[in-house]
This record gives C-alpha cells, structure tokens and sequence, in this order.
C-alpha cells in the first residue's frame, strides 16, 4: 500500500512487515531527513494503534547513540507514523549477517528494551 504524508516527502521504502512500513522520508518544512515508521493498514483496529502508541512510548524512553530517537508521534486522517531521526543506520538483520554484533552493545539494549 503506498502511504502518504502531507509533512513528509517518502524516498524509500526500508522495511515492510504485517503490521508497518518503515520509511526514509524529508520533512517538507524543515528539510529534515527522517525515519517514518507507518501502520499498514488503511483503517488501523484500536488495538493496533494502542500497539503502535505503545511502541512509540517504548522508544521513546530508550537512550542509546546505537537506538534513532524518537521525534513525534503523527496522525493524519486514520493514518499513524512514528517519525525517528535518520541516522543512516542498517537494520539488525543487515548487521547480523555482515558483521557478528558487540555482546555489550547488545545486552545494553536489551536491557534498555526491558526496562522500557
């Protein structure tokens, strides 16, 4: 489903799943590039926004220069993205498959999520 929004022009897709889309996308009134992590879904149930608004508030609290910090939480019409700051990064998988990760690196994370 091509998703769009009126603050965010979307570059390209990163991610697609059941649930989102995860895009890379230009704030049009900033000119700030950003990471759009949007339901996939048209007409999301209240469960899954209560998902997504709990997903929001999980990254919300973490704090890592590995984690992008969470920006907002938008909606626009029935549509929901959460906008993190674009840091250029890779996915997990993209990292486990070229590189074998930090056990601290990722223990500290793990243990932020936990704690979330």
């Amino acid at each position: 489903m091509k998703q769009t929004f009126e603050r965010y022009r979307l570059e390209e897709q990163l991610f697609e799943s059941k649930n989102s889309i995860v895009y890379r996308a230009t704030s049009t009134d900033e000119g700030k590039h950003v990471v759009l992590k949007v339901v996939n879904n048209s007409y999301p149930t209240p469960t899954q926004i209560a998902r997504f608004r709990y997903d929001y508030g999980l990254m919300h609290k973490l704090d890592s220069p590995y984690i992008p910090k969470v920006d907002a939480l938008v909606k626009e019409e029935n549509r929901w993205a959460i906008v993190m700051e674009d840091i250029g990064a890779v996915g997990s998988f993209d990292i486990v498959l070229k590189d074998k990760p930090d056990l601290s690196l990722f223990l500290d994370i793990a243990i932020q999520s936990a704690e979330g």
